[in-house]
């Protein structure tokens, strides 16, 4: 078994001859080859005295696939920047790399703090640390079969991602809040993960946005900022979440760039009478930034420039907009019951259909898989639909769902499209999880003892590991699906 290991990841000529040339570069090893398998393994496993550490940590940089891994280094260094001394007060980005009393730091340092930064926020990149250079591979049938024999053994780790979740009961744990490290003394209106990054957006009534890192831990504060007289009622991350816009009962709004710290004020959208511009919701493919109006308006701004470039218009008041998964087709319903189908590109409605016995839609989800759209109302009913509403214009719904009694505050789907969130602001621990292949509602959670309070605003990490529920008390509750390995 450990021969035939051996000839996996070394197994090749150009293997071996790969192994003998660095030895024999470096003068450590005898000029005979290796005549069995016995004397590669020791060469490879035991007999270290043949080999300096420096062979050692070259020979331990050829990896199974049989790659070598190279070491990088700067193609230029500046040796000024450690006499370089920059003025962190002269920026309000610069300051919270601030220690003690001394206004100035070196530039070495300053670079290793914006790099450490950089990396709470991003993760650490893998392509500077080292370069892949493939290797010529060869093996025969018997190698390969022995792979996937291996691989299939691996059934824990890999099943678990891949099946089905399972209807009835979800596997849920409470983990420490996502706001532990810094407490909100109001209510949040906002919680949400970052596309990419183990992070996550907290914001509310206490006129800060503040930026966690999600271990369900610690969860260390990354970022605060503080908006004097503007509590936040809306942010969302856009431009692949290198930015957050932030939105409150005014007319203007803010954009803050995460990369330069930097916070802008946007004024209000010219032309356009309204009192305020306090919800808003940005398109999945980054373009567009989707303001409902008065009297059935849509405005659309970019998300570049954050400029207005057009409007919609429905025939009723507009309440609750929602987009496809690939931002194409946008979705829009209001107090008529009637829900909207746009397409994005040409700016026209497609189809519109009634959500049957609604009388004010209240919140819109559609499935990351395009099969369903959910439609909530004031009634605290959840129609759910496939795809049979795109033609019809009554059409009936798969499924009615009744668990909740009063005014449907937000749904969201999650990424693998198997779970429905629902949620109620209007009284306490009105929040329910539907499975969605199943279409029936998960019966042990939440139970009387979860302390989900009023219920504000919630939201799934990209792969689903983690719910994030914000409530009136300034929590942002944060809980594990166990189904799911990555959170």
């Amino acid at each position: 078994m450990l021969r035939r290991k051996v000839k996996r990841e070394l197994g090749s000529s150009d293997h071996e001859e790969a192994v003998e040339a660095v030895a024999k570069k470096h003068g450590r090893l005898t000029t005979e080859r290796c005549e069995d398998d016995d004397d590669l393994e020791n060469l490879v496993f035991g007999y270290q005295h043949h080999l300096d550490n420096d062979i050692q940590e070259k020979l331990y940089n050829l990896n199974q696939e049989g790659h070598i891994l190279e070491e990088k280094t700067p193609a230029w260094v500046d040796e000024d920047d450690s006499n370089v001394r920059v003025d962190i007060s002269s920026a309000n980005r610069l300051k919270k790399f601030k220690d003690g009393d001394d206004d100035t730091i070196s530039g070495e340092t300053l670079k290793k703090k914006l790099e450490t930064q950089f990396k709470k926020i991003y993760g650490a990149p893998a392509w500077p640390s080292q370069t892949l250079t493939s290797a010529k591979q060869s093996g025969d049938q018997e190698d390969s079969q022995d792979e996937n024999e291996i691989l299939q053994h691996a059934g824990y780790l890999i099943s678990k991602s891949t099946e089905h979740l399972p209807k009835g009961i979800i596997e849920i744990g409470k983990v420490k809040d996502a706001n532990c490290s810094k407490p909100f003394d109001a209510v949040v209106k906002c919680v949400e993960f970052h596309p990419s990054s183990k992070i996550i957006l907290v914001a509310g009534l206490n006129n800060k946005l503040n930026i966690f890192q999600v271990d369900g831990k610690a969860n260390a504060n990354l970022q605060t900022i503080h908006l004097n007289g503007f509590p936040i009622h809306t942010a969302h991350f856009i431009e692949s979440g290198k930015q957050v816009i932030l939105a409150s009962k005014r007319k203007h709004f803010y954009c803050y760039d995460m990369v330069n710290g930097r916070v802008t004020r946007i004024p209000e959208i010219r032309g356009k009478e309204e009192k305020h511009f306090s919800n808003f919701i940005a398109s999945p493919d980054g373009k567009y930034l989707v303001f409902p109006g008065k009297n059935g308006y849509i405005y659309l701004l970019s998300s570049k420039t954050k400029q207005w470039i057009a409007d919609l218009k429905m025939n009723g008041s507009v309440t609750t907009i929602a987009f496809f998964a690939d931002g194409k087709q946008m979705i829009t319903a209001g107090g008529d019951g009637e829900v909207y189908i746009w397409d994005m590109k040409s700016r026209r409605c497609l189809h519109k259909f009634k959500d049957e016995g609604c009388i004010i839609s209240t919140a819109l989800a559609v499935s990351p898989n395009g099969q369903y759209i959910a439609c909530g109302s004031d009634s605290g009913v959840v129609n759910i639909y496939d795809k049979q509403c795109f033609d019809k214009e009554f059409p009936k719904p798969i499924k009615t769902v009744m668990n909740l009694t009063t005014q449907i505050s937000k749904l969201k789907f999650n990424s693998t499209s198997e779970i429905l969130g629902m949620s109620s602001r209007s009284i306490k621990n009105a929040f329910r999880l539907l499975h969605v292949p199943s279409l029936s509602v998960f019966s042990n959670w939440p139970t009387s003892n979860t302390p989900l309070r009023y219920v504000e605003t919630f939201d799934f990490s990209p792969r689903s590991g983690y719910i994030a529920i914000g409530n009136d008390r300034g929590r942002a509750l944060l809980f594990r699906l166990n189904h799911y390995m990555d959170a």
